[in-house]
């Protein structure tokens, strides 16, 4: 069941690669800008790359026993409901990726973006953070182990950490249409009326 989990987890990171190579084209540089100085350290960087291994390990590691499979069909619910979580975080991570476009940076760029408020971003001002916390909790499920339990909580300190500066960053970059954007939508997920 772990293996089931572990593709879209690994599917995702290799997506982001590839979203990163896109984004480095469009904009003539890598879109990473952890370490540059704009706010955001770069041991957050380091965190997230950390987080996302320890969950792929995880699951490595849980693909390898067939414990829930000894355990019988009504043990094994919690790890199916934990492989859907991991695919619809993945889902949530390559469309908010695909959605930022040329405007997908990791961290604080100098450089100005566009506000990007189509695709996920009517419903999560961090749909990115959304995907990446759902896959974390979904490994949780489908492989409990140390690795896979440490991550999400890794994630739930770090990246509010990133989100704080990087609000900041967008709402002195965008003005009064960054604020209205961030009235209208939460950090997280939902619809304000």
């Amino acid at each position: 069941m772990a293996l089931a989990a572990l593709i879209p987890m690994a599917l995702a990171v290799a997506g982001l690669a590839l979203g990163d190579r896109r984004a480095a084209r469009a904009i003539g540089r890598p879109p990473d800008a952890f370490g540059r100085g704009h706010g955001v350290p770069d041991f957050l960087g380091r965190v997230h790359r950390g987080v996302l291994a320890m969950s792929l390990a995880g699951l490595l590691l849980g693909s390898r026993s067939a414990g829930a499979a000894r355990r019988g069909i009504l043990a094994a619910i919690p790890g199916w409901r934990g492989v859907l979580l991991v695919a619809a975080g993945a889902a949530l991570v390559l469309a908010a990726q695909r959605a930022m476009g040329a405007a997908w940076r990791i961290g604080i760029d100098a450089a100005p973006t566009p506000l990007v408020a189509e695709g996920l971003f009517p419903f999560s001002r961090n749909p990115t953070f959304l995907g990446m916390v759902t896959m974390l909790l979904g490994a949780t499920l489908t492989a409990p182990n140390l690795l896979t339990a440490v991550a999400p909580g890794a994630g739930f300190v770090a990246f509010p950490v990133q989100i704080r500066p990087e609000e900041a960053h967008l709402s002195a970059l965008n003005g009064q249409a960054y604020r209205d954007h961030a009235a209208r939508v939460p950090r997280w997920f939902g619809r304000r009326p």
